[in-house]
């Protein structure tokens, strides 16, 4: 579980990445957009979104201030998740 944040102005991903664990995101503040698995869904602060694992996904900010959100995976320890970059295999 954590806290992550997507700056202003930042660039839309041309693709996003995905991890071997169930995840959801609750959205704290700011306006963005998530892709899961290429359908796109309009965010803002009360927005929580499941991400199955093994599932492309990826967020930007379309808003005026940052958007924060909070993460939790389904998994004991952040270092038992492992992530998957495009061009990368995934390994778990």
């Amino acid at each position: 579980m954590g806290i992550a944040e997507a700056p202003i102005e930042a660039p839309r991903p041309k693709r996003g990445y995905t991890t071997d664990a169930e995840e959801v995101y609750y959205f704290l503040s700011g306006k963005g957009i998530i892709s899961v698995d290429g359908v796109e869904t309009d965010v803002s602060p009360g927005t929580s979104v499941w991400i199955p694992a093994h599932t492309e996904h990826f967020y930007y900010n379309t808003g005026t201030e940052p958007l924060k959100f909070l993460y939790i995976f389904a998994r004991d320890k952040y270092s038992d998740v492992h992530y998957c970059f495009p061009g990368e295999t995934e390994t778990a």
